[in-house]
């Protein structure tokens, strides 16, 4: 063997007894205690004042008609960045006979042409409104509009929908990215 495999053999078992030997090298820690504290979490309700209603009020509406719905939501929160969406609730107009075709062609009617104005300002749904920490009072406003058509469509005619479901969901969205 060469000089030169000789010595880089020596400091190679050199190195292995200095790691393997039983402690021959360490490292040290040491642990800071943290201040504690805690956190909790906010809050979101929503209730109606309940004296919402339709205005003009109309007997027996007709296509071309459009019905406002007025109430003052009280949106109370709790949180620092609490953003909330607005929208009709599941089932907010329903067919009175789901198996009356006239009644259903109404509610789809009715549904698909309802829009809000939220303190008088025009509101697209999805939205958001922050609210933050606090109480508001919305005064929403709902559309409810039986679309004139451009063809005659006797398919609504004699229907009737319930308004037993008619309710807003106020729901928590994320901070909008600015």
């Amino acid at each position: 063997m060469n000089k030169f495999t000789k010595g880089a053999l020596a400091a190679g078992a050199g190195i292995v007894l200095l790691l393997g030997g039983a402690g021959s090298l360490a490292y040290w820690n040491a642990t800071a205690d943290l201040t504690s504290g805690s956190i909790s979490s906010g809050s979101l309700t929503a209730e109606s004042d309940g004296d919402g209603a339709f205005t003009p009020e109309l007997d027996a509406i007709v296509p071309g008609d459009v019905v406002t719905y007025t109430e003052t939501i009280t949106v109370t929160g709790e949180g620092e960045n609490l953003w909330v969406s607005l929208e009709l609730t599941e089932g907010a107009i329903s067919a009175t006979t789901a198996a009356d075709p006239e009644d259903e062609a109404l509610a789809a009617a009715l549904i698909d042409s309802a829009s809000f104005t939220v303190d008088g300002a025009a509101y697209t749904a999805g939205d958001a409104i922050n609210i933050g920490t606090g109480t508001s009072e919305i005064v929403v406003s709902i559309d409810v509009t039986f679309p004139f058509g451009s063809s005659v469509d006797n398919a609504t005619q004699s229907g009737t929908v319930d308004f037993d479901d008619f309710g807003l969901t106020v729901t928590q969205e994320p901070v909008p990215v600015p």
